[in-house]
């Protein structure tokens, strides 16, 4: 989040991404999917 926070005050270009929550108790799918989007972009 520092990063982030760094970023915003520096006005650099941002995008974010949201997650829903998976269903039930396993995260396995949602944390596949978030992995996809690590990297894309400067910050990897």
């Amino acid at each position: 989040m520092d990063r982030f926070r760094r970023a915003a005050q520096a006005k650099e270009f941002l995008i974010t991404a949201e997650v829903t929550p998976p269903k039930g108790g396993n995260p396995a799918r949602m944390l596949a999917a978030a992995a996809h989007l690590r990297g894309w972009g400067s910050w990897g």
